[in-house]
């Protein structure tokens, strides 16, 4: 299992030095990779042309992004196993209605939220990078919570790439 792991990381390093390299020889003319606020960005038919609103955008992001990792590594692996757990048919957690309630209304609210990403990923390079930052940080405080209260049998320091 651990060398499947080992060949999928090889692979999206490959694939994100090759895609790296292509945006830097051929994607330097559009404004995509511009940083900063500037006259061509513009944010959801919002012109982001001041230090204020730029600051404000990536406050916006911060708290989208938390938000986000926060349910799909909280809460959706809570309904996932509660719905779709067929060893388990007694819920003691929610009600029928509650659990329905919750996890169709976070589903919804984070397709919208997963629009919003979207349009944030394709504005300009800088908001893009500082917002997979933004859940890198989540992601890294979030598995350290669930990895807390885990027992560790194999002690090897780092994921070793020679097996």
């Amino acid at each position: 299992m651990i060398k499947y792991i080992k060949y999928v990381a090889i692979t999206n390093i490959i694939s994100f030095l090759v895609v790296s390299i292509l945006l830097i020889c051929y994607g330097s003319k559009v404004s995509y990779f511009k940083f900063g606020p500037n006259d061509q960005l513009i944010f959801i038919n919002i012109p982001v042309d001041t230090a204020g609103k730029y600051i404000m955008l990536l406050f916006l992001i911060t708290v989208i992004n938390i938000s986000d990792m926060l349910y799909k590594n909280i809460a959706r692996p809570i309904f996932h196993f509660t719905i779709f757990n067929i060893i388990k048919q007694d819920i003691d957690l929610f009600s029928e209605n509650e659990l329905l309630f919750y996890s169709n209304g976070m589903t919804l609210l984070n397709s919208f939220r997963d629009i919003f990403q979207t349009i944030v990923k394709i504005t300009q390079i800088d908001i893009a990078l500082y917002a997979c930052i933004i859940d890198f940080i989540c992601h890294f405080f979030i598995s350290r919570m669930w990895l807390k209260n885990k027992k560790f049998i194999n002690k090897s320091p780092l994921l070793v790439l020679s097996h």
